[in-house]
């Protein structure tokens, strides 16, 4: 059933403050037309009330632009078991609306050395955190605590139309050794994919693994064809140039992929959460600028 008579409208960044408070019809007649055709009134009220049972407050985690006219807003609750994420127009229409439980890990393995991003100027994290709203890596084991990484400017990753590798800013950027190792494995020969491909049976596409010791190596993917610059048994040093940004393998746009996993087999080792030297904890929609030991 949907409300025609409700004409109070909140702020977004008051939606944890009304949902928790039970005030379920206004935020309802804040959904656009086409999520209340699908999700009538009864069904919003009972999943939410039941989704807010045992929470005491929700905090928002991180606000991003999707686009020119949509935002992403996530909230986790304070016990980091749920999650909630909105997508809203320029005037305040909910356009999609997800109610999550966040998976717990029981023993998170996090890196015994510290790392930087594999980068030499300011970038953006696109996907990256310790749970699927923010990482959609999360739940594959090899890649749980992966992050991709773009460059982001006036709320796009590309200039003029995106139809173009060359139009994306993040295209033939350079890519850096995250820490000092060994290189112990490199693909290079992989076509970049047009926008509007992928390469889904070369996941990684053109890609570095770097052995740094202690069973932990890096994984770096999704290089630009031919730009690579090391091989197999080069040592390298933390920041040195390794290889350019391109979009080879399962890639919708330039990026970098870059996790720690505790073996050289990308598909059977587990991902390890990166510690980082400045101490940070970078999630999805950061930006991220270079550490330098």
């Amino acid at each position: 059933m949907k409300q025609k008579h409700i004409k109070t409208k909140f702020q977004i960044e008051e939606f944890a403050e009304f949902f928790l408070a039970g005030e379920f019809a206004i935020i309802y007649h804040q959904l656009s037309e086409e999520f209340q055709l699908e999700v009538p009134f009864t069904d919003f009220l009972h999943m939410s009330e039941e989704f807010n049972q045992g929470v005491e407050k929700y905090s928002l985690e991180t606000l991003l632009s999707i686009s020119s006219s949509v935002q992403q807003y996530i909230w986790i609750d304070s016990k980091e078991r749920k999650g909630i994420s909105l997508f809203v127009e320029e005037n305040g229409t909910i356009v999609g609306l997800e109610l999550q439980l966040i998976e717990q890990q029981a023993n998170i393995c996090k890196t015994s050395r510290t790392y930087r991003m594999p980068i030499n100027q300011e970038w953006f994290v696109l996907w990256g955190g310790t749970n699927a709203l923010l990482n959609y890596h999360y739940l594959i084991i090899s890649q749980r605590y992966a992050y991709d990484l773009v460059i982001h400017r006036d709320e796009s990753t590309y200039k003029e139309y995106g139809d173009e590798l060359e139009d994306y800013y993040a295209f033939n950027q350079k890519v850096v050794a995250p820490a000092e190792g060994k290189v112990v494995a490199v693909v290079d020969g992989l076509k970049d994919n047009p926008i509007g491909d992928v390469d889904t049976e070369h996941p990684a596409g053109n890609y570095v693994i770097i052995d740094h010791g202690n069973s932990e190596y890096s994984l770096l993917a999704h290089f630009k064809q031919g730009s690579i610059l090391v091989k197999e048994g080069d040592l390298v040093y933390e920041g040195k140039w390794i290889g350019s940004c391109g979009n080879s393998g399962n890639s919708t746009e330039p990026h970098i992929h870059f996790q720690v996993m505790n073996g050289h087999n990308l598909f059977t080792s587990e991902s390890l959460q990166i510690q980082f030297k400045n101490g940070m904890e970078p999630i999805r929609g950061d930006y991220v600028i270079p550490t330098f030991s």
